[in-house]
């Protein structure tokens, strides 16, 4: 892998950690390409939580999935769209059990891995 690519990488993994630290804060954040951060206020975003996944799902959107609120585990999946600067939240048919403290990892070809305690308390 040429230095140019895997920087870019680095960068767009920096660029989602931060995104998981500011959602935590009830934040969604962007970054121009001048490298500098703004905050952004879509008119939907996903309940706070912590202990999430997320990933690039290639072009400008990222995923995020589950978590815990605190009180419960989450199950939702939802979509964050960078350009257009909105949430919105999916429903797929058929979708992994509510889980945290779990990893996801772009495999490209609209392909996610998640790997990851999905056992709920009790």
């Amino acid at each position: 892998m040429d230095r140019k690519r895997t920087m870019k990488r680095v960068i767009r993994l920096l660029s989602i950690v931060a995104s998981i630290i500011l959602l935590l804060l009830g934040m969604t954040p962007s970054v121009g390409a001048d490298g500098i951060w703004t905050n952004q206020t879509p008119a939907t975003a996903p309940p706070a939580r912590d202990q999430c996944a997320m990933s690039s799902v290639g072009g400008d959107q990222v995923l995020l999935f589950g978590g815990w609120d605190g009180a419960n585990y989450l199950g939702d999946t939802w979509v964050y769209d960078l350009s257009a600067n909105t949430w919105t939240s999916q429903a797929p048919a058929v979708a992994p059990s509510a889980r945290r403290s779990h990893a996801m990892a772009y495999l490209g070809d609209d392909q996610v891995l998640l790997f990851g305690d999905g056992m709920a308390p009790g």
